[in-house]
C-alpha cells in the first residue's frame, strides 16, 4: 500500500498492520533499536557499517538484488543554465563538508559525488532504464 511517508509505513509496521517495509536506515533504525521492528536484510552489494550485523540481500540468497534509494536536486526547467551551474557548485561544497558527510556516514548513505548536472542525469537515466519497466511489469494498482 502506499504511504505518505515514512514514518506512517513504519507505525503501521511495528502496529501489526502490514508485513514488512523496504525503508532506509535514518528511518528505521531507530524503531528497530527500541525492538518495535526487526531489520532483516540491507539492500547495498556490501553491509553497512551502521548495521553491519544486518546481511545483505545476496547474503540470504537474492544474488542479483543491489537496491537502494538515491537522491538529486532538481530545479524548474525554464532556470537558466548559469544558475544551475551556481546551484551545482553549492550542492558539491555542501557535500563535500565534514559535518555533511558525518550525517550522511550516520544515515548509512554513501555521497555519490561530486557531480555536475550532465552526470546526475544520466545516473538517473541509468537507474530509470533498470526500474520502470520491472514496476511496470508488477502491474501495481493504487487506489
Amino acid at each position: 500500500m502506499p504511504y505518505k511517508g515514512n514514518g506512517p509505513a513504519m507505525a503501521d509496521l511495528a502496529g501489526g498492520h502490514v508485513d514488512m517495509v523496504f525503508d532506509g536506515i535514518i528511518t528505521s533504525q531507530p524503531m528497530a533499536q527500541q525492538g518495535r521492528v526487526r531489520l532483516l536484510a540491507f539492500g547495498g552489494r556490501k553491509r553497512s557499517p551502521v548495521i553491519p550485523d544486518v546481511p545483505t540481500f545476496a547474503e540470504q540468497g537474492l544474488r542479483d538484488y543491489d537496491a537502494y534509494s538515491w537522491n538529486c536536486l532538481f530545479a524548474p526547467a525554464k532556470v537558466a543554465d548559469a544558475d544551475i551551474t551556481r546551484l551545482n557548485q553549492a550542492l558539491n561544497a555542501a557535500l563535500a563538508l565534514p559535518a555533511m558527510q558525518e550525517r550522511l556516514a550516520r544515515g548509512g548513505s554513501d555521497n555519490l559525488g561530486p557531480s555536475t548536472p550532465a552526470q546526475a542525469d544520466a545516473f538517473g537515466r541509468k537507474e530509470r532504464e533498470r526500474w520502470v519497466p520491472f514496476v511496470r511489469s508488477l502491474k501495481i494498482e493504487t487506489a
